[in-house]
């Protein structure tokens, strides 16, 4: 059997295997034609064969292994094969540039042996022609990608589906994904995107521009992870799971709120006061040896107090918090806060702020809830002035809800109370 040498040292990603005549997928492993000397593959003699780049992806050029051993292929490639008449096939890649410098997040090649692209620049890689190329999001669990193929005359084509968020000129690929809006104001603590851009703190909100894709998770700090997911739709729209609906706001529109629950954690029956949560900011005190946050659903909380840092505690998607098991005996809920509260029905908490002059401008800013001084969360007030926040945190027994407007260049702050009806 004749033994073919491979040189692809001048691909970017090098690793090929060759599929035999005939296109059954047979053939040998693959193998790094960038190796120092190249690999040499016995291959019979046939026509037809082609180099496979990667699962789902064979290139579009092809070649023969005559009975004596030597090469041979159509004029058509001979911008990317070299070595006819020969027992050296050098393969060379048709200029690609990668330009995704719109994104939050890198992407990686769905090749052998491939590494993520940073967002920070262009990527200029030499690439054979083929069909499904794919370049996947690189940020946690999301799970998307982007298809391409590269052409004969070296153009890039994206596939029809990324429509609206990727497109190509010549060998250029350019990746604009979708621009999201993430609102998580209403926390007592910032989010952090995995894999995707840099931490948001909560006191304004924040764009994402991400591949659409599913599985895209965030942080409530170091080692706290989010109990949920959404997704970026092709669209530019969000959507996420129904059991988020408590917490998660903005399905199928440009922006995700990211709601939580008030967390109340008492020292009164410790032996030193809590100065915090481990890598969160520190949320005003309120009595003694008590502190109040709202914290999304999440494991790994951990109080710190003057000596160290206590075992962990949850939140659930019910807002309902529980002590890891290890640490179990450190903690005892309350028949108050957000585990009572979480029993009962949800609460739906609307005002709506007056223009300050008769045909003015709407007001406009943030509307902050608040039960016997716990708050429940922040909300941003719509085009025509109503804030509504749907929780199911309310504590038990409250029958006034205080509410706080910030004010804005031409409406002053105000505070006002609600009350609550029987059975709210």
């Amino acid at each position: 059997m004749p033994a073919i040498t491979i040189d692809t040292a001048q691909l970017t990603y090098p690793l090929v295997a060759v599929q035999g005549p005939g296109n059954e997928g047979g053939g040998v492993a693959f193998v790094d034609g960038s190796a120092d000397p190249p690999p040499e593959v016995g291959l019979p003699a046939g026509t037809g064969y082609r180099l496979r780049l990667g699962d789902g992806t064979t290139a579009a050029v092809a070649f023969d292994v005559h009975e004596d051993g030597t090469l041979a292929f159509a004029p058509e490639y001979d911008a990317f094969l070299g070595g006819r008449g020969g027992r050296r096939l050098t393969v060379r890649g048709a200029p690609v540039v990668v330009d995704a410098r719109s994104l939050d997040h890198p992407l990686a090649p769905d090749l052998p042996g491939a590494a993520p692209l940073s967002p920070d620049r262009t990527h200029a890689l030499r690439l054979l022609p083929a069909s499904g190329y794919r370049l996947r999001v690189e940020a946690g669990t999301a799970d998307g990608e982007l298809a391409f193929s590269v052409t004969l005359d070296g153009g890039v084509t994206p596939a029809s589906e990324s429509a609206g968020f990727a497109s190509a000129v010549g060998g250029v690929l350019t990746v604009r994904g979708r621009t999201v809006t993430v609102d998580g104001r209403g926390l007592s603590h910032g989010l952090l995107p995995v894999g995707a851009g840099t931490f948001l703190p909560p006191d304004t909100v924040h764009r994402l521009t991400l591949l659409p894709a599913a599985g895209y998770v965030f942080l409530a700090g170091p080692g706290v992870a989010a109990d949920f997911s959404y997704t970026v739709r092709p669209d530019g729209t969000v959507d996420y799971d129904a059991s988020c609906d408590r917490f998660l706001s903005g399905r199928g529109t440009g922006t995700l709120v990211v709601g939580g629950f008030p967390v109340v954690l008492s020292a009164a029956g410790a032996d030193s006061d809590i100065l915090g949560l481990e890598g969160l900011p520190d949320p005003a005190p309120r009595p003694p040896r008590e502190l109040a946050a709202v914290l999304v659903p999440a494991k790994g909380y951990q109080p710190r107090t003057a000596y160290g840092v206590c075992s962990g505690f949850r939140v659930g998607r019910d807002g309902t918090p529980a002590a890891d098991p290890a640490g179990a005996r450190s903690y005892r809920a309350g028949d108050e806060g957000p585990r009572a509260a979480a029993e009962g029905p949800p609460a739906g908490l609307t005002v709506r702020i007056a223009r300050a002059v008769p045909g003015g401008p709407p007001p406009r800013g943030r509307v902050a809830f608040t039960a016997d001084g716990r708050p429940l969360g922040t909300v941003l007030l719509d085009g025509v002035g109503l804030a509504s926040l749907r929780t199911a945190a309310v504590p038990a027994g409250t029958r006034e809800i205080v509410v706080a407007y910030e004010g804005d260049d031409a409406h002053r702050p105000c505070t006002t109370t609600l009350r609550l009806r029987e059975g709210a």
